[in-house]
């Protein structure tokens, strides 16, 4: 019963914390949407969508393989996690100083290009700290912790983003975005237990091997979720970047409630896996299966009726045809992305099954790339939709279902 109860004190706080972060990031964006011009709003989207494309590179992987590795070493009893947090920053600021000075490149050597490009730079570095120390708190088990910091740092950055928008447009919109991860970031830092700072070749090694193929796995999901948004760009439909994102956002806030319930389970199924309990991990797998499919289909049904509802309310001048068209495909994908998004996060990266993901989302990214250049070149902007339901319904399937095999086979 104490372990129900911790895992349920677990869950509140991490709801909690992931509203706020997501609230925080959202609000962000609806004032973004409400304030800028549907043009600006796109040219917002489109270079968050390069920000977003960078800051993979510049992570790689190395948050997500922390938080794993953190959770393995207390759990064998190893002392090297409390070496996690240097080594792992050392690695990402590294990858993320070369990752700035390409993109300063870039912008010297193209006068012509937009410079509000120079205002991702910041987020190269401080989205992968945050996700480093946001993986950190999670595999220590503090989630009070940073619940609380989110809260506190999420409060004072959202009046600066009504300010900063309304005054300067697109530019203050990119500063607010900017204020608010380097608020959450300093928050974090000054919260978290103490550390070793002792360079240890060992942990980067494991943390390192693990994170590169977590890096490629984000490549390929961001090419799966996110190419959309350049491939429009680069074919000059700006403004329907932002009509893409405006319903991408609404789903990614139906999808919270399968992120926060995964990564709160995911540390027990890594000890569950540590100690060889197999079976019990493959029961847990078709459970989880069954109440994803049987909660996310009715709550697909209402968002159905209830965007468009929100979008004529709030947003009058986004509320159109190909919006509406988007967030009908959106919803009919919806099981298929909680489902993807829970077993992925619970399961597949927990028990050492990365590769089986990478694969699988690598193909998938692929073909959507794919996907999206030939139909937009032939359809226009609406190609976007066949893709997607192309490539999510069938990477969502071909996931869950390796992976049950692969764990049968396992356990015999």
């Amino acid at each position: 019963m104490s372990w129900l109860s911790d895992r349920n004190a677990d869950v509140v706080w991490r709801t909690l914390q992931v509203a706020a972060k997501q609230g925080s990031t959202f609000v962000i964006f609806l004032v973004a949407a409400k304030v800028l011009s549907p043009e600006d709003f796109g040219r917002y989207n489109y270079l968050l969508a390069i920000a977003f494309l960078l800051v993979i590179f510049s992570d790689f992987g190395i948050s997500a393989s922390s938080a794993r590795f953190v959770t393995r070493y207390r759990v064998l009893g190893s002392d090297k996690y409390d070496l996690v947090l240097y080594n792992a920053a050392i690695v990402i600021l590294g990858l993320a100083t070369a990752i700035a000075l390409g993109l300063v490149a870039y912008q010297g050597a193209n006068p012509g290009a937009d410079w509000h490009a120079w205002l991702i730079l910041p987020l190269l570095y401080t989205i992968p700290l945050t996700s480093l120390y946001d993986g950190l708190y999670r595999g220590l088990g503090r989630f009070r912790d940073l619940s609380l910091v989110t809260m506190a740092t999420g409060a004072l950055s959202l009046a600066a983003s009504f300010a900063l928008t309304h005054a300067f447009g697109l530019t203050g919109a990119l500063i607010a975005l900017n204020a608010y991860y380097f608020l959450l970031l300093s928050g974090e830092a000054a919260v978290f237990p103490r550390s070793r700072y002792l360079w240890d070749p060992e942990v980067v090694r494991e943390v390192g091997l693990y994170a590169g193929t977590v890096g490629v796995i984000w490549t390929a999901y961001f090419l799966c979720n996110r190419a959309d948004q350049l491939v429009l760009g680069h074919y000059g439909y700006v403004t329907e970047v932002g009509y893409y994102e405006l319903v991408n956002k609404w789903v990614m806030l139906l999808l919270m409630p399968a992120g926060i319930l995964a990564q709160v389970e995911a540390p027990r199924i890594v000890a569950l896996h540590a100690k060889g309990e197999r079976d019990v991990i493959l029961d847990k797998v078709r459970r989880a299966v069954m109440a994803v499919v049987g909660v996310t289909t009715p709550v697909a049904v209402v968002a159905v009726w209830v965007g468009p509802l929100l979008l004529g309310t709030f947003l009058p001048a986004m509320n159109v045809p190909l919006v509406v068209a988007i967030l009908y495909v959106a919803m009919f994908l919806f099981p298929f992305q909680s489902l993807s998004e829970y077993v992925g996060n619970t399961f597949i990266v927990a028990t050492g099954h990365a590769a089986l993901n990478m694969w699988n989302v690598i193909f998938f990214g692929l073909l959507n790339v794919s996907l999206d250049v030939w139909f937009v070149s032939h359809l226009g902007p609406s190609g976007i939709l066949y893709a997607r339901m192309i490539s999510v319904a069938g990477g969502s399937v071909a996931l869950v279902g390796r992976y049950f095999w692969a764990l049968r086979s396992e356990s015999g």
